[in-house]
């Protein structure tokens, strides 16, 4: 494991565990607090403290789209539910490009047999004074035009009376599948700012959402989380049966490459060979 430290923060990185960030913790009132919590199960790079989504997030129904004219299969990780799910690169082994005591740069290049993308994807992890930033970057190494998506996966602590202000311009209906489908119903005041206990069993895409602040009333802290980039959106995810909650900052929604209605708010970035998509997200932990 790497640990970077500095300004008030600490985080442990797993390259070989899908690039993954194991914890993560700030200083509040002279207390460690985490901000990024591990899940208790063996697939660490699943479930540690904030994974990587690449070169998709969220869903892909059934495993193919069709872009260009051309029809696109691929395995899909979850074949029971009928979905490849937040891509590939959580999977594999990153290598460590560089590292000082406050920063790590991880790579990989992704080439697989019988998977459309080709890509080479860098994770720069960093604390500063302005908290920990998290950059994904992301390259199309292949021959053709393809729809490319990056996301973060954090886990969150969800402790007694935690809120959540998350402003967005609003959120699609769900199909049977739970999966975004018309209408689209714009935000209301009590959506914007509303208890995480409110939310729970929400599985959803915040359209147009590039911040979000998280207050803990218990720890006396607050956690201020912004987007840029490539990041115009996040993924609200709230389950009843584990103390955490997640708020990932994603290119695009789910399943958005088949579903024209919704990419027309938040498609998949196409890129040609050679072609580049970025995004950026911080943290930065206060006293309330």
């Amino acid at each position: 494991m790497i640990v970077i430290e500095g300004y008030g923060y600490r985080v442990g990185v797993s390259a070989e565990q899908g690039g993954t960030i194991l914890f993560a913790e700030g200083t509040v009132g002279g207390r460690s607090l985490p901000i990024f919590v591990p899940l208790e199960t063996p697939e660490v790079s699943k479930n540690g403290g904030c994974f990587v989504m690449a070169p998709f997030t969220n869903r892909i129904v059934g495993g193919r789209f069709t872009f260009d004219g051309q029809d696109h299969v691929f395995p899909m990780n979850r074949p029971a539910q009928d979905v490849a799910i937040h891509g590939f690169s959580r999977d594999r082994a990153w290598r460590v490009a560089a590292q000082t005591s406050e920063r790590v740069i991880l790579e990989d290049d992704v080439r697989q047999e019988g998977v459309p993308w080709s890509y080479a994807i860098r994770q720069e992890i960093a604390v500063t004074e302005g908290g920990l930033e998290v950059t994904l970057a992301l390259r199309n190494l292949g021959p053709d035009r393809l729809p490319f998506g990056l996301g973060l996966h954090p886990w969150f602590p969800r402790r007694d009376r935690t809120v959540l202000t998350l402003p967005a311009e609003g959120r699609f209906s769900l199909d049977d599948r739970a999966l975004p489908c018309l209408p689209f119903r714009p935000q209301t005041p009590d959506e914007r700012h509303r208890s995480a206990e409110d939310w729970i069993g929400v599985d959803e895409a915040m359209v147009d959402a590039d911040a979000a602040t998280i207050v803990w009333p218990d720890q006396g802290a607050r956690l201020e989380m912004s987007a840029s980039g490539a990041f115009r959106h996040m993924h609200l995810f709230v389950p009843a049966a584990r103390e955490v909650f997640c708020i990932e900052p994603v290119s695009h929604l789910p399943d958005a490459v088949n579903r024209p209605e919704v990419a027309r708010k938040g498609a998949m970035t196409p890129l040609a060979p050679n072609e580049t998509m970025q995004g950026t997200a911080t943290f930065r932990l206060h006293d309330i």
